[in-house]
């Protein structure tokens, strides 16, 4: 068996769970009692350096995206408050503007009103004037 890294033959090694390469343990970074100390849960899961630099990278562009999908989002949230602001300034324009309507509308009713009872003022002298007229006449 050859030593991933220096492409020597090695028989007691270093096994890494990503690439499944065999490494001297000079070659992996690590020492031979360090290796051997380690739990077989952490042997399973141990990685070389090259396997653990990738992990690192992908990482930190997997960060990176994060960062960039949160600034995305932050950007949409301003643009939505902003707008969120013009709805609110529209709802109270419109309220104003009901407010002014409906003191139009009870000043109309109230006029309209006036002018009813004027009309009925108006028909009762009328028809008393017909009466009389008609009294007079014959």
């Amino acid at each position: 068996m050859l030593c991933a890294k220096c492409n020597n033959a090695v028989t007691d090694f270093a096994s890494c769970s990503l690439c499944e390469g065999n490494f001297h343990y000079g070659c992996a970074g690590v020492t031979e009692s360090g290796y051997r100390r380690m739990g077989l849960e952490k042997k399973a899961a141990w990685r070389c350096m090259s396997c653990r630099t990738k992990s690192t990278e992908t990482g930190g562009s997997a960060i990176a995206e994060v960062l960039k999908e949160i600034r995305n989002l932050r950007v949409d949230f301003n643009a939505m408050k902003m707008d969120f602001g013009n709805v609110q300034a529209d709802i109270r324009s419109t309220k104003t503007s009901m407010q002014e309507l409906n003191t139009k509308w009870n000043k109309m009713e109230s006029r309209f009103s006036g002018i009813e009872d004027r009309l009925l003022t108006a028909e009762t002298k009328l028809s008393s004037l017909t009466s009389i007229q008609k009294e007079y006449w014959n």
